[in-house]
């Protein structure tokens, strides 16, 4: 890295009147003083806008965006109005401790493989109050990636700190996907980078209750997009090409994994060990498009003696919840059989009544 490196805080902005000022404080207070603000609003209702332009700083780059995108449209927006080599994602209602630009730089400095760091936050409320504590796990970089892929997210986004070049990574984002973003972000930057996981509370998350504007709270809009998303976000596990990292990050043996190409293979038998429902269904659905190539079925026999028989004990696994299944075959006996053996009913009284008439007249 460059001696004193710029950093630049991308940061998109949505109806934060009450709190913005509060955030762009706490970057006006950094001890490291080489840094600078991308911020951009989102279309705000309130007076959000107003309130930024209250700050003249010359190191505060201020921009509205035309039409209301989301994170989604307007953070990469942001990034190629940036020119700093390191990248700080910050929400305008989160804030910071007042040494942590000091604090990443000087991670970055001394550790080159380090890409990213994350930071543990301290939860304030509406009033700024500290209100408890969210810790990152005592995790490696590989006990995270294991720990995603069978489990669920378990870093945080608000505050992370990125190289530049590691952050191009994240880039185009995808504007549909809202529930899983950063989910996915910490994959694709844990499968080419190394991390740094700040334990200090740098970062000032403002916790998300029934009031805020906030897309991740768990309504129902919230817990649809948390399903329908799952696949789109384990795919990105995919792109890994090592069989010694795929390896490690299931718990296999070394050499295990003979052949890259059976790398999906392997992702998707192993993901049935998961408690996620969504995450199962991925691997199954995995391991039909990894067949849809008749070369893998043969390089899966040759290694591992693969047959007809052992995919259909795969298909065996619990993929749905059949409980649901068989409630929903009960309805449509009632809606369905039932009124198809009371028409045979029906039909079958009719012909003894012809029957018994015909006998009546002889």
């Amino acid at each position: 890295m460059i001696k004193n490196p710029l950093i630049s805080v991308l940061c998109s902005s949505f109806n934060h009147e009450k709190y913005v000022g509060y955030f762009i404080n706490s970057l006006l207070k950094q001890t490291y003083t080489n840094w600078e603000l991308i911020i951009i609003d989102d279309c705000s209702t309130d007076g959000n806008v107003r309130e930024i332009k209250k700050f003249t700083d010359e190191r505060i780059h201020f921009y509205e965006q035309e039409f209301n995108g989301g994170q989604g449209v307007v953070t990469p927006r942001a990034f190629s109005l940036s020119k700093g080599e390191i990248i700080v994602d910050l929400a305008s209602d989160d804030a910071i401790r007042e040494d942590y630009f000091a604090r990443i730089v000087e991670v970055f400095s001394q550790k080159e493989n380090v890409g990213v760091i994350y930071s543990s936050l301290q939860i304030i409320d509406y009033e700024n109050n500290p209100n408890g504590n969210w810790d990152l796990p005592d995790l490696d970089r590989i006990g995270l990636l294991n720990h995603m892929f069978y489990k669920g997210n378990c870093l945080f986004s608000p505050g992370f700190a990125i190289r530049r070049n590691f952050y191009k990574l994240l880039l185009p984002f995808n504007f549909a996907i809202i529930q899983h973003q950063d989910y996915q972000w910490h994959i694709k930057l844990l499968l080419n980078t190394d991390c740094e996981l700040l334990k200090d509370y740098y970062v000032y998350y403002r916790f998300q209750n029934e009031e805020s504007v906030s897309l991740s709270g768990m309504n129902i809009g919230g817990e649809n997009r948390y399903r329908l998303e799952e696949e789109y976000l384990m795919n990105t596990f995919l792109q890994i090409n090592d069989a010694r990292l795929a390896e490690l990050i299931l718990g296999l043996q070394e050499n295990q994994i003979k052949d890259k190409n059976l790398i999906p293979y392997f992702l998707a038998t192993e993901i049935l060990k998961s408690d996620n429902l969504e995450k199962r269904q991925w691997g199954y659905k995995t391991l039909i498009n990894f067949f849809d190539d008749p070369e893998n079925l043969s390089k899966l026999h040759e290694y591992n003696n693969f047959q007809f028989k052992d995919l259909l004990e795969i298909s065996k696994n619990n993929y749905y919840d059949l409980t649901s299944i068989n409630d929903k075959l009960s309805a449509y006996e009632k809606f369905i059989y039932a009124p198809f053996f009371n028409q045979v009913k029906m039909c079958i009284r009719f012909l003894l009544k012809r029957i018994i008439k015909k006998l009546h007249y002889r």
